[in-house]
């Protein structure tokens, strides 16, 4: 489901969400999306693609480790979390934004998902409390 150029395309619109949201809702939801197309990007490299997120857990396991399982569990939990069961807090999204930061630079280190890739998510992850912090 979706070449290279589709993930990648994928996470720049995300990032545009992101960049351009005051939501706590919307930058909890745009941190699980960097964390599934960065995961997709490296199984779309390995010529597998998942079509679900129940999908993406199994795929996870088979190619990648359980370091990479365990990070987006809990990214998908958080995620989870906000969308049905509670209100999105700036401490969950700064959870988020560490669990977010340790996959990449996992998925970067030990799978070969791209450093320009990987920058770019890690390097916009905190300007959202830069446009607090102006306020």
């Amino acid at each position: 489901m979706g070449s290279l150029e589709f993930h990648e395309e994928k996470i720049k619109e995300i990032l545009e969400a992101y960049k351009s949201s005051d939501s706590l809702f919307i930058k909890g939801i745009c941190l699980f999306y960097f964390a599934v197309h960065s995961i997709d990007w490296v199984l779309s490299k390995r010529g597998v693609s998942p079509s679900t997120h129940r999908g993406r857990k199994k795929l996870i396991t088979e190619h990648l480790d359980e370091y990479s399982y365990s990070k987006f569990d809990q990214l998908l939990t958080a995620s989870v979390r906000i969308r049905y069961t509670e209100i999105a807090s700036q401490k969950l999204i700064e959870e988020m934004k560490e669990n977010l930061k340790e996959l990449i630079n996992h998925l970067q280190k030990n799978h070969n998902l791209e450093s320009s890739l990987a920058n770019l998510i890690i390097g916009n992850l905190d300007c959202l409390k830069n446009s607090q912090e102006k306020d």
